[in-house]
């Protein structure tokens, strides 16, 4: 005999592509990140449970029984499961022997509950769940009483021969019940539902002139008080090499209590090729990062989850090559309550060094009120190598561990960069720590303090770049942060060498941006030869923040030269929520590659509902080498075009080969020409110009060379340092010679005649 429940809800899926928009190398947009995550119903296995998700509800099957929990909504407030365990069973008033926990079984997308006398078979489709109960009855005396005990916080409430459990987001519809035997004979099947206890009977007529197998079948769905939308958020990628897949991990919020962990894997040209479920569960488990082992083609997720109301890390390795998934491991966790795990990040390995492992840094928070940043690796074949620290203080706090995403290229750097904040519970001060890691796991240099800030001033969103090689210098990293006080908040970037700061810059200055809007939630990653910062920066309207890259190459040591700047991606629609995560495929192990696969949230599109979507786009850096070091003290003001006019210096540091000056966001259709300089200044409205002149000394000017700026507002020159114009002729460069360049423009102000410049930047000639 058969009792089949089926629970049917039907949801709006998520809008189609995003779309971004770019200033230099376009981002192949990523349509399917941010569609509606389950295709399939997706299984985890975690602790003993087996969980399952599909479009409409999510469910868990264990020895006590099966749980369905309805999808009301990512706002929904909390979760509102309904379990269903088989209490008893009676065949003509006699009890059938059941056990007291029932043996899970899973084929494919069925999961039988073995009691014994009694099996339930729930069929799983991703609309609904068809529950059955198996057991011998046809052609029995005297009736069949099934007697489920079903435990819920929703209301229950009678409905048209069935029973409606009611929340306030919505709730579940159990419909009346109807019996059918094998030769299609049907009758109905009462039901009953007193203090939590639903009893369905089969009546002795029926039964005893059934034919074959009985089903029974009432009907489970969900329905909602309003519109349900999907909420994802939290983005992260990384990239292996082997197989040319980009794996992007983020949140997927079930209700405002549940979140659960999701994957999509893309190739190089943006087609999607698998998806998935990491960690499933019925509590939050948040922050996903990843990061890849190249010689394993391997890559590995971490998290925060729950064990009641301490704060866990698990991880979980997926093979990018076969697909298969390990079972899912805890990496920290206190079963006292002694400490919380949390804000875990990870770095890989892109070397074809087979005794790789991964790296996981994360946050312990200890019940006396101190916190210490902590370690382990993960080889593999999920080895955990041992929990290490690097500093062990008691009255401090030290949070926001962040790990490069890979040891770098192996041959010359093998290590991985990590920072950290600290806070002394003492005075309040707040550093920014540095510490560098070996790709074998052992400390190479102690921890040491990058940047001291004042007080009243703090960081927040740190974040690590893995290393760039240049010929005559030690291997190179970046540290980016966002820089908190009272007024304002804007992005840092330092430059960092064997864990020592070797220059800091304000980076909204080196772009001669938006200074006056709000920046933040910094990112970083590396390519072949430079450094590339993505950011929001908050719209002119207020709402909202687009997502923009600027791309850095490394000259003179340890100075900044922006090669491709206020690159716009996307926006994160009217509200925010993280930053944009990156990953190039330099970190995967393809070290010749300029490609980035970028992920961010955006709100609002989803279905015109309130929802959080990921966001996805693939980002060729495409800048030719810069030269010219922007000048971050010498800040001009806003152009008619309503930007700061920019500048640019492309080529080599060579005394003898050309080089092209390039401005942009211009005033459209105004002439201007370049000039040169011999030092740096700052005169603010020199010569009665609306702008800041930041160049002077032996001053020369390419007056033969006035252009127009066309309607991009853009003027480009090549230069000869063998010619470069000064107030008495031209000069040929010597190697070791510093020049200034700088643009002036026509410009008007408010109808009136005036001129502008752009920024300046200054060229070391070798």
């Amino acid at each position: 005999m058969y009792v089949c429940v089926a629970p049917v809800l039907l949801l709006a899926g998520a809008s189609a592509a995003a779309q971004s928009s770019v200033t230099h190398t376009p981002a192949d947009a990523l349509p399917n990140v941010r569609s509606e995550p389950v295709a399939q119903v997706q299984y985890v296995e975690d602790e003993g449970r087996l969980w399952a998700r599909g479009a409409t509800y999510k469910a868990s099957a264990g020895s006590d029984g099966f749980t369905y929990f309805p999808y009301l909504g990512s706002r929904a407030a909390r979760n509102y499961p309904v379990q269903f365990r088989l209490r008893s069973a009676r065949l003509d008033g006699q009890p059938l022997s059941l056990t007291e926990d029932a043996r899970v079984k899973r084929d494919g997308d069925r999961i039988v509950l073995d009691r014994g006398a009694v099996r339930g078979i729930y069929d799983l489709s991703l609309d609904s769940v068809e529950q059955s109960f198996a057991v011998d009855a046809a052609g029995s005396h005297g009736a069949l009483v099934l007697t489920l005990d079903v435990d819920t916080d929703l209301a229950a409430e009678a409905a048209g021969g069935g029973f409606e459990w009611i929340g306030p987001e919505g709730g579940v519809a159990y419909g009346a019940a109807t019996v059918l035997d094998a030769s299609g004979r049907t009758a109905p099947a009462p039901m009953t539902l007193r203090d939590g206890q639903l009893e369905v009977t089969v009546a002795a007529e029926f039964l005893a002139s059934a034919v074959g197998e009985i089903v029974i079948d009432p009907v489970i769905r969900t329905f909602l008080v309003g519109a349900g939308s999907a909420t994802e958020l939290e983005p992260d990628v990384a990239y292996d090499a082997t197989t040319e897949r980009f794996m992007y991990v983020y949140e997927v919020f079930f209700s405002s209590t549940d979140t659960d962990i999701f994957y999509r894997t893309f190739d190089v040209d943006g087609v999607q090729d698998d998806t998935g479920w990491l960690f499933l569960s019925n509590t939050t488990t948040e922050d996903p990062e990843v990061a890849n082992l190249n010689a394993a083609n391997k890559c590995y997720c971490v998290c925060t989850g729950r064990l009641g109301s301490t704060r866990i890390l698990q991880g979980r390795m997926r093979d990018m090559v076969t697909g298969v998934l390990d079972p899912i491991f805890p990496v920290d966790q206190s079963f006292t309550g002694a400490w919380d795990a949390f804000g875990a990040d990870i770095g890989g390995n892109g070397t074809s060094n087979p005794a790789g492992t991964f790296l996981i840094g994360w946050t312990r928070e200890f019940a006396a009120g101190f916190s210490r940043p902590v370690f382990r690796t993960v080889s593999s074949t999920g080895f955990l190598g041992p929990i290490f620290e690097v500093e062990t203080s008691n009255s401090s706090l030290m949070d926001q561990v962040a790990i490069s995403k890979s040891v770098g290229d192996g041959g010359a750097v093998d290590r991985w960069n990590v920072a950290y904040r600290q806070e002394s519970l003492t005075t309040g001060d707040v550093e920014l720590r540095g510490v560098q890691i070996s790709g074998n796991g052992s400390i190479l240099s102690q921890p040491n303090t990058l940047h001291s800030f004042p007080s009243g001033i703090d960081c927040v969103d740190i974040d690590v770049s893995d290393a760039i090689v240049k010929p005559g210098i030690d291997p190179t990293y970046v540290v980016v942060y966002d820089e908190v006080s009272s007024a304002d908040t804007d992005i840092w970037i330092l430059a960092c060498r064997n864990n020592v700061r070797r220059n800091r810059v304000h980076l909204q200055a080196l772009e001669h941006g938006q200074i006056e809007r709000t920046q933040i939630e910094p990112r970083v990653t590396t390519t072949r030869d430079e450094f590339v910062v993505s950011y929001l920066e908050r719209e002119a309207t207020g709402l909202g923040f687009s997502v923009y890259l600027t791309s850095l190459d490394l000259v003179e040591d340890e100075q900044f030269a922006i090669s491709e700047n206020r690159t716009l991606v996307g926006s994160t629609g009217a509200l925010w929520s993280g930053g944009c995560a990156m990953v190039s495929r330099f970190a995967g192990g393809l070290v010749s590659s300029r490609f980035l696969g970028l992920a961010w949230a955006e709100f609002g599109p989803a279905s015109g509902a309130m929802g959080w979507d990921i966001n996805g786009a693939i980002y060729a850096v495409g800048g030719p080498d810069a030269v010219g070091i922007q000048n971050p003290t010498c800040i001009g003001t806003v152009n008619s075009s309503g930007e700061r006019a920019f500048m640019a210096a492309y080529g080599d540091a060579s005394i003898d080969q050309p080089k092209t000056l390039v401005a942009t966001r211009l005033p459209a259709d105004s002439f201007g020409y370049f000039a040169v300089g011999s030092m740096a200044a700052n005169v603010p409205g020199a010569g009665g110009s609306q702008g800041t002149l930041c160049i002077a000394g032996a001053v020369g000017r390419y007056s033969n060379f006035v252009a127009s700026s066309g309607p991009e507002g853009r003027i480009a020159l090549v230069i000869n340092p063998t010619s470069l114009p000064t107030p008495s002729g031209s000069e040929a460069v010597m190697s070791g010679t510093i020049r200034f360049f700088q643009l002036w423009t026509r410009d008007s102000f408010q109808g009136t005649p005036t001129s502008n410049f752009t920024n300046s930047v200054a060229v070391v000639f070798r």
